[in-house]
């Protein structure tokens, strides 16, 4: 956080990619102890997405848990499928967590359909 001439404090963005909101649903093929919702915001590097824990223990995933993801983001015509890697959780009470996670080696042609898709929103 940093204050401008005017003594306002606000965040400044340390991500190195830019990222849009989006509302798209992302599976889990695997069905592995988690069931993803709709995700909140996409870039090429990673993406944002609310999560149901299914397992019996409840337990939530850990920061470098991998899922694989699928999903469809509006407009593009290809299926993307991909490997996620927690790197954060943000927790709110009475709400699914939402897992940060970043893309794990991603298949070059979908990397290029995300950025496209972002640019486009960005309209850059």
């Amino acid at each position: 956080m940093v204050q401008n001439t005017r003594g306002v404090s606000k965040m400044i963005e340390k991500r190195e990619v830019p990222r849009v909101p989006v509302s798209m649903k992302v599976d889990n093929p695997a069905q592995e102890k988690i069931v993803f919702g709709y995700a909140r915001d996409i870039s090429k590097r990673g993406i944002a997405v609310n999560a149901e824990i299914v397992d019996e223990a409840k337990d939530l995933p850990m920061i470098g848990d991998t899922f694989s993801l699928k999903f469809k983001l509006p407009s593009a015509p290809v299926i993307i499928t991909a490997v996620g890697k927690v790197t954060r959780m943000d927790l709110y009470d009475g709400k699914p967590p939402v897992l940060g996670m970043e893309f794990i080696n991603l298949d070059p042609e979908f990397s290029v359909v995300i950025d496209d898709f972002v640019r486009k929103i960005l309209k850059l």
